[in-house]
Parts: structure tokens; sequence; C-alpha cells
């Protein structure tokens, strides 16, 4: 039986908790095997992939069933209570959800 470990850092916030779990059981999901070897440039590419993964497990896009505000930053604020993440990261979101469906707020 394969057994995985995730270790989070006891000094984050529940949100920052919250979202490096999501980037971190992506490492476990996706990527098999010692990964210290590899060419940096596919080091990147898992990364990036993790950080996706983050943003779509933490803020799923759902968005379009919450009603958004006319404001970029009121709009964050709605998706960082609603999802229970960092304004940061829910600006982010809403900027990928933004440029993905080309809308406006």
């Amino acid at each position: 039986m394969n057994r995985h470990i995730i270790f989070l850092n006891e000094n984050l916030t529940k949100q920052q908790e919250w979202q490096d779990f999501a980037h971190e059981l992506c490492h476990v999901l996706r990527h098999v095997g010692r990964q210290e070897d590899l060419p940096y440039s596919f080091y990147q590419l898992k990364e990036w992939q993790d950080n996706s993964f983050m943003y779509h497990l933490c803020v799923p896009t759902l968005l379009e069933k919450i009603k958004l505000e006319s404001t970029m930053h009121r709009s964050s604020l709605i998706i960082s209570e609603a999802f229970r993440v960092e304004y940061e990261f829910a600006y982010k979101k809403l900027e990928m959800y933004i440029r993905k469906y080309q809308l406006t707020v």
C-alpha cells in the first residue's frame, strides 16, 4: 500500500494552509518518483501544473454562479470570503478566469 504524507507549515494562516495543501496534493496525485534530478525546465513545468491545480481546487470555476461586483477589488473580496483563500489568491484566480473567458469586471 502506498502512503503519502503532506507536511504543512503550522505557522501559516488557514487560507495559506489550504492553498499550500492544494499545491502539495497535486504533487501526490500527478507526480511519481524522485524529483531532485529533473532538468530545471521540467521542474518548472511541474510547479506550473501544481499551481494551476491549486487554483482550480481552491476556487473551482464556479465563478459564473457567483454575483461578482463591478470592480476587481470587490469581486476578489467576495471570492476570498466564499472560498476561504487569501485576497491576493482570489484576485489572481479572478484574473485567470477573466482572461480565460474574456470577460470584464
